[in-house]
């Protein structure tokens, strides 16, 4: 828990609370972990994956699923999170 909570607390996430929009990229174990946290502080939460298999268990937590390999769904995101969190260990493109 610690490893997604302290950048969260640490840039602001938990003080802001519902006037923070957190990004979340992956939603594995760490991804998981960071929605949660966020979605405790108050924060909207949208998670960015390719995985769109993973949408409905965003979705049950509260969050918004995006899939980050949609141009037209990242397009209608752009510029609303005040935070992002990289959970994943790979490269972007």
């Amino acid at each position: 828990g610690i490893t997604t909570y302290s950048p969260l607390a640490f840039f602001g996430a938990k003080d802001k609370g519902s006037a923070c929009t957190t990004g979340v990229i992956g939603f594995g174990g760490l991804g998981h972990m960071a929605v949660k946290l966020a979605l405790s502080m108050g924060n909207t939460v949208y998670v960015f994956s390719t995985s769109v298999g993973k949408k409905a268990a965003v979705e049950e937590l509260g969050a918004k699923f995006v899939c980050s390999a949609d141009k037209d769904q990242m397009a209608a995101v752009t510029g609303k999170c005040n935070f992002i969190l990289d959970t994943v260990s790979g490269n972007h493109d």
